[in-house]
């Protein structure tokens, strides 16, 4: 009939955002997987992880929408869904028999713990392949060394002032992107440092250019976890963070 709105395949229950699960971010990954080309082919899972939101991000800006990683109306409708708005489903109790966290420990310096944790290893990665060639470039390795030590406290006391506590979400994403980037920069300083000695600093280079791209996913979960907009928590959060930087030590 004439000038009737066709019904929508599919209707998505949102906002959704990374951390989300369900039929909505099923339905969503199917729409992506067809209404991108080249498909960015996602796991129907239900599992809105890292690659969804790359996804989201990357359609939302050829359709030139605010790339947010966040599917709300305007993103359903390019996608050809309807859009329902769902409540916020409220966190759920502890199981029986386990204790509330503490009130001592704050959403941010779990975060913090977590990050800190792996830029150690990170930096533990990095440090022990200096082992193979130590004997014959002593001295490259012996500055390198230093270079990535201080790098790592640097970025350590700089994680302790970003969740220090008192500061809005945005703000503390910011400062932890702004440690995340100077790290980046010690990784680039310890690059030169092999290259100018002679060494092969592929390793190095790889591990920079990974790290790099990540630092926009730390800071949006960082951001997202402290304004209680991922479900699950600053559980969900930890994961995330580990999902995104765990890989580069691997």
């Amino acid at each position: 009939m004439a000038g009737v709105n066709p019904v929508p395949a599919s209707t998505i229950a949102g906002p959704l955002m990374l951390g989300n699960r369900g039929q909505s971010v099923q339905d969503l990954q199917s729409l992506l997987n067809k209404a991108t080309v080249p498909s960015p082919g996602l796991a129907v899972d239900g599992n809105f992880g890292i690659k969804t939101d790359a996804a989201v991000r990357a359609f939302q800006k050829r359709k030139g929408l605010t790339a947010d990683g966040i599917v709300g109306p305007r993103t359903a409708q390019a996608l050809g869904a309807g859009f329902v708005l769902q409540r916020q489903v409220p966190p759920k109790p502890n199981p029986p028999g386990t204790l509330p966290q503490s009130s001592t420990v704050t959403p941010a310096a779990v975060l913090a713990g977590v990050i800190a944790k792996e830029l150690k290893q990170i930096a533990r990665v990095i440090d022990s392949s200096f082992d193979n060639g130590f004997d014959e470039n002593p001295d490259v390795f012996t500055r390198s060394r230093k270079a990535l030590k201080f790098g790592l406290n640097r970025a350590l006391l700089g994680l302790v002032s970003a969740m220090r506590g008192g500061l809005a979400p945005d703000l503390v994403a910011f400062e932890v992107a702004s440690v995340l980037v100077t790290m980046a920069g010690t990784l680039g300083v310890v690059a030169n440092e092999l290259k100018k000695g002679g060494v092969d600093a592929s390793n190095v280079t790889t591990i920079l250019a990974d790290f790099s791209t990540r630092i926009v996913g730390v800071r949006d979960v960082v951001r997202r976890t402290l304004a209680g907009q991922l479900e699950g928590g600053v559980r969900a959060g930890s994961t995330l963070l580990r999902d995104l930087l765990g890989p580069l030590s691997n």
